[in-house]
């Protein structure tokens, strides 16, 4: 019997986390509409940016998104994470069934494609992004601000992760993504549970400084291709001006406080642009080497994370 190839469907990989993504606004939008003036979040310990705005938006005490437009540009986030989260289930179907790989749009099938389980948290944690930084913005509560500085590290501490499983998928015959994978999200659990105890301040600039440094011991060992380059400049850009975007905002120089413009919105837009970069970069990557041997540590390294 003759073997027929599955039609493409690399629209899916697209359409399907858009779907997605409109119908959250929807419903999230339908909330919104319904809870005006009802103010939800009474009885709830409100934040020291509810009393002092950090931000310039006006803050609207009584609705479900006390504060709209840095509520609202969250779902940047998720549209990202929806979209990852396809991909690796789309890598993960491709593990299973070869002939099934649909083509993607941002590069070809290629021996550096993130392991399913490498992509599916890093979406899961963009999701994660999505949810704690829009109920912070939405509420103002202090349990929201512990939430979503949380979430904010989880991306930058699953990237880490991505990165040393890049440089070492298998040890000892073993493949590494696991404890890596569970060493993340103790650590995103530990600094939830010690928000309080521990500064952003010196947090955040230790995981950044961990992402760089992944990425630069990788581009020590590896062949990086144009594409991957070019994700690469456009992550480091997109976090640029979303910081200077932020930092007019805290200044009072971006926008009117009534504005649906905001700068804070924009740099929640502006860091998804430069998460899914990073995750363009993760793709497009490609070993040195002979292909063989690339291949048999690929396969070693997804003996579970594709079963």
């Amino acid at each position: 019997m003759q073997h027929t190839t599955a039609p493409n469907r690399a629209w899916l990989l697209w359409l399907a986390p858009l779907i997605l993504w409109v119908a959250c606004l929807g419903l999230l939008g339908a909330a919104d509409l319904a809870c005006r003036g009802k103010n939800i979040w009474e009885g709830f310990r409100e934040s020291a940016a509810f009393h002092k705005p950090k931000y310039a938006e006006t803050i609207h005490p009584a609705d479900l998104f006390r504060t709209r437009a840095n509520t609202w540009s969250n779902m940047a986030y998720a549209l990202v994470g929806f979209q990852v989260i396809a991909l690796g289930l789309a890598d993960w179907r491709t593990r299973q069934r070869p002939e099934d790989q649909p083509r993607r749009l941002w590069n070809e099938p290629a021996a550096g494609t993130l392991l399913p389980s490498m992509s599916l948290a890093y979406g899961l944690a963009c999701c994660f992004l999505a949810v704690g930084s829009g109920l912070f913005h939405a509420s103002l509560t202090r349990w929201g601000q512990q939430l979503d500085v949380a979430s904010m590290y989880s991306p930058l501490i699953v990237l880490i992760a991505i990165g040393f499983a890049r440089r070492i998928p298998v040890a000892g015959g073993i493949p590494t993504w696991p404890p890596l994978l569970a060493t993340a999200v103790l650590a995103t659990a530990v600094l939830y549970v010690f928000k309080w105890s521990v500064s952003s301040a010196a947090v955040m600039p230790i995981l950044i400084g961990g992402v760089t440094a992944s990425v630069v011991l990788n581009l020590f060992f590896q062949s990086l291709p144009a594409v991957g380059g070019g994700w690469l400049a456009l992550a480091i850009a997109s976090l640029a001006a979303a910081t200077a975007c932020r930092e007019l905002d805290i200044a009072g120089s971006f926008a009117p406080p009534g504005s649906p413009l905001q700068g804070h919105a924009f740099w929640h837009v502006l860091t998804a642009v430069s998460l899914a970069a990073m995750a363009g970069y993760h793709q497009s990557w490609q070993p040195t080497g002979s292909p063989s041997k690339m291949s048999r540590v690929q396969n070693d390294a997804s003996v579970v994370g594709s079963g």
